[in-house]
């Protein structure tokens, strides 16, 4: 049972010094309780909309996550266990819908990369441990069957290079799992999680990142394991994980995770965590509401508010030096407002219907560090 080993398994995983790296951490200190003024317009020059066409072709229920690579969008509806591929602009290029029980078809999906070194799209299909590779255009290559594990499956990946594949798994021991392409085998495992976090939008971030969303170290994907990229610090504000323990019964644990969105036993959730040369990123659940935290890297001053004066939020799930990618909600109007919009992006939203594919958001930063 999870609780027993609560206190054991973290003194352990504190000691794991050969896995995890002891970088020189850097500390990003915040105060929770403060709240600034902030204008759009202070970070961004300019916000389009990328309305996604809509057809019977790519009808879209829910995004569940997005990729822009090669002047793409590629966006995974877990609803539907499709991946839809837009261009730029929003325009419907195509999908890979196969879930079926033939060779070429996958039972479901849970995670999806492009592959930088290939170009090719790759889906994590985690009932039969498995990864499909396709072609940039969507057609099927081959299955790759991953060293199956006894306690369950894998449900997110992150290519770390041309060989190595790092998977993350629920077993609690050992929750990442590094596997090699050319061996065809699990090669390292690290990682003992025992207070279930359910709460992390992307474990995999990008530039070779992995988090999670109630303890707060960011941790590098290193070829030897994980090493500290940078820990939050919110001093007496910190998450006392040794507060968060599961049971084995299902209703406490709905319960712990409701008493968690309240901070009632957990004082945070860091549900999405991204970051580019300029700023990091975390957009924080506090007592039940989002709070948006940017820190700056190179004054080492943060950022926190709920919302921008205009009276607008943010949901970004992609962020470059150049741009940032977010999403809208069901009520458009949280994301957007037309004070904030030229006329043209104005007309493109006008035009927007209510039974529409969603809208993409690109927020131009202000300036480039």
């Amino acid at each position: 049972m999870k609780y027993f080993c609560l206190i054991t398994s973290l003194f352990i995983f504190a000691m794991c010094s050969d896995q995890i790296g002891k970088e020189k951490q850097k500390h990003l200190s915040v105060n929770l309780q403060q709240r600034d003024e902030v204008s759009m317009h202070d970070l961004f020059r300019h916000i389009e909309i990328i309305p996604l066409e809509t057809d019977t072709d790519c009808l879209i229920q829910a995004i569940h996550s997005v990729k822009f690579e090669q002047q793409k969008f590629f966006i995974f509806d877990y609803e539907v266990q499709s991946l839809f591929v837009f261009n730029d602009k929003g325009e419907f290029l195509f999908k890979i819908a196969e879930k079926g029980q033939g060779p070429r078809e996958y039972l479901n999906v849970s995670d999806f990369n492009i592959n930088k070194y290939t170009n090719e799209i790759e889906l994590l299909a985690p009932i039969n441990n498995s990864i499909y590779r396709y072609n940039s255009e969507g057609k099927f290559i081959e299955k790759i069957n991953l060293p199956p594990w006894k306690n369950g499956a894998y449900s997110d990946f992150y290519l770390l290079n041309q060989d190595t594949t790092v998977l993350w798994s629920y077993d609690d021991e050992n929750e990442i799992k590094y596997y090699s392409r050319s061996k065809q085998s699990i090669v390292l495992e690290t990682y003992p999680e025992y207070w279930d976090d359910n709460f992390c939008t992307f474990k995999f971030p990008g530039n070779d990142y992995f988090c999670r969303s109630l303890t707060n170290t960011v941790y590098r994907l290193g070829t030897n394991g994980l090493e500290t990229a940078y820990e939050w610090d919110f001093g007496e504000d910190n998450n006392d994980i040794t507060k968060l323990v599961t049971t084995n019964d299902p209703k406490k644990n709905f319960e712990r995770n409701l008493k968690i969105i309240r901070s009632e036993i957990a004082n945070y959730v860091l549900a999405v965590q991204l970051s580019n040369s300029q700023y990091y990123y975390a957009k924080i659940i506090r007592e039940g509401k989002f709070m948006h935290l940017f820190y700056d890297k190179e004054w080492n001053k943060s950022l926190l508010f709920p919302q921008f004066t205009e009276g607008v939020a943010i949901h970004p799930v992609i962020m470059t030096d150049n741009y940032v990618i977010g999403l809208t909600g069901e009520d458009v109007s949280e994301v957007l407002q037309a004070s904030i919009l030229s006329d043209a992006e104005k007309e493109k939203l006008k035009q927007h219907k209510v039974d529409d594919n969603p809208i993409l958001i690109k927020y131009e930063w202000k300036s480039n560090k």
